[in-house]
Parts: C-alpha cells; structure tokens; sequence
C-alpha cells in the first residue's frame, strides 16, 4: 500500500494510546518506545496516516519518514467503533454527543419540576403555619379568657 497517498493529519499521544478522531490506537512499538508511559507526564502529537473507509488501523511515520508503523484500536474501541469507517464514527459521535445533550436537558427539567414541587409545598406549609401563628397571637374567644381582676 502507498501510505503516502493517503491523507495525515496529527494524532495525539495520550496514557490510554494514541487518541485520532474519537478513537484509541496502539502498537508494540510505542509500548516498547514507553510512549504511554510518557504521556502521563505530557502529551505529545504525532503524524498518521489513514485510510478513511477503515477505522481499524493507522500508520504512524517514523521520525525519519520513511517508514509507517501499523497501530490498530485498542481492545475498546474495536468493541465499539472496529469495522466502521471514520464517517461513521463521527456521526456515532454526534448522536452520542446528541443524545447525551438531549438526556442533561430532560434531568435539568426534572431538577427543576422537582424545586418547584418541594418549594409550592413548603410555601403552602409557610402559609398554614403562619396562619397558626396569627391565630396564636389572637385575642382569644371570650369563654377562654380567664376572670382575672387587678387588685
């Protein structure tokens, strides 16, 4: 395959492999040169090529460019993204970010129902007991009051 013909753009090295377009590639010689071990410190891009009808692998280009360096998805985004293509991916992307956006609004509604339902209560508990209270600095009815006469 001519890697050369194929379209680049920068991936970065990341702890958890090296993250291009929403998925996470490895490969033994980045293990071996202890990039993710580095990462964790600091991370740092790469250039890759890709094959756009295929998720499953890129190549990375050595220091000197002359040679490319198959790294294929990790374990778990193979489970979720392998034998797609980027296209795909990316509108997996954005109906998961959809989706997700969608779902935050539905709980802040509920949380919000939720404050209105527990303050229309407390209001109404506010205003039975101030009534009691009201009712508590009253004169009281005639027949209660005590016969009490001042010297």
């Amino acid at each position: 395959m001519q890697y050369k013909l194929l379209p680049s753009e920068k991936a970065v090295v990341t702890e958890n492999g090296i993250a291009f377009r929403n998925c996470y590639y490895t490969c033994t010689e980045a293990i071996q040169k202890g990039w993710f071990t580095q990462a964790r410190k600091r991370r740092f891009d790469i250039e890759v090529s890709f094959d756009p009808r295929f998720v499953n692998s890129i190549y990375i280009r050595d220091d000197a460019g002359k040679k490319y360096i198959r790294a294929d998805l990790t374990d778990v985004s193979n489970r979720i993204y392998g034998g797609l293509s980027f296209a795909e991916v990316h509108f997996y992307k954005q109906l998961e970010n959809k989706t997700l956006f969608e779902a935050e609004q539905v709980r802040q509604q509920e949380d919000h129902k939720f404050v209105r339902r527990i303050n229309v209560r407390s209001d109404s508990r506010l205003f039975t007991n101030n009534s009691k209270r009201e009712n508590l600095f009253a004169r009281p009815p005639a027949h209660a009051r005590l016969n009490y006469r001042r010297p």
